[in-house]
């Protein structure tokens, strides 16, 4: 009767453990932003499914906090001329942040809607082990409720105790199997002043399902992250421009896998 009780107390700590490290990815944020003459400012919200976000506080540093409004968020602020300027977003208690790009008060970067960043988590720093910790004492608990002896074959307290260090086992060692892509191809077309990008992958690992990509443009060092395989610049300046596409993870965490392409614009 202890047994059982143990068994499923453990298999409860577990199903906790894996909802815990389920959240810690937490949601994905895309924006569509807006510069207009005059520092005039609009940014518009969606989540992974497409759908406008509202409730978020949303600011740009510098700059300031822009007002909620029927279609997103709009203010006139006092933007640097030319420069980069950092997009905040809070919502709950997740926030992300990307960069935005200003030359003589237009803004050059992003052109379409990106993918915002998510703030650095305690799980990116090793907070993964306040997950193994708790793992290990479950794993412990176990080995001593066997200590010396061995459960009837076939109980229901035997299954839920192999079935909860199961659980352990998975959660804890969560996205160390993840798939991941053995390469890339990069293939970009030049019509006039647009410039598009087209990346496939190798391993069946898709762009937007299993990660993104980041692409850096002529070695600025704040990418553009893309969700889909293709990608339009659209106007770059005459000449020659370097196009570097790096793989990441969900996290936006480089995966290894990167290639560099050179395109020339009339």
């Amino acid at each position: 009767m202890l047994r059982s009780l143990l068994a499923q107390l453990i298999l409860l700590v577990c199903l906790c453990l894996a909802g815990t490290t389920a959240a810690a990815h937490g949601m994905e944020m895309a924006a569509k932003v807006l510069v207009r003459t005059g520092g005039g400012v609009a940014v518009s919200l969606y989540d992974a499914n497409g759908a406008p976000v509202s409730g978020a506080d949303v600011r740009l540093n510098p700059g300031g906090k822009l007002a909620a409004a029927a279609d997103g968020y709009t203010g006139t602020l006092s933007l640097p001329s030319t420069g980069q300027v950092k997009l905040e977003v809070r919502y709950g208690d997740e926030q992300w942040n990307s960069l935005l790009e200003l030359k003589d008060g237009a803004l050059v970067r992003p052109s379409e809607a990106v993918l915002l960043t998510p703030a650095e988590s305690t799980l990116d720093h090793g907070g993964w082990v306040w997950l193994l910790v708790p793992a290990l004492v479950v794993v412990a608990a176990g080995a001593w409720t066997l200590r010396g002896r061995r459960p009837p074959a076939g109980t229901a307290a035997t299954r839920m105790l192999a079935l909860a260090l199961l659980l352990t086992a998975t959660t804890t060692l969560a996205g160390c199997g993840a798939k991941k892509p053995e390469g890339l191809d990069v293939v970009t077309r030049v019509s006039g002043q647009q410039v598009e990008v087209t990346v496939t992958t190798t391993n069946k690992w898709a762009i937007g399902k299993d990660g993104h990509a980041h692409l850096y443009l002529d070695g600025n060092p704040a990418p553009v992250t893309i969700m889909e395989a293709r990608y339009t610049y659209p106007k770059l300046a005459p000449g020659k421009h370097s196009i570097r596409v790096e793989l990441t993870g969900h996290d936006h965490k480089p995966l290894g896998v990167e290639k560099t392409v050179t395109v020339e614009v009339d």
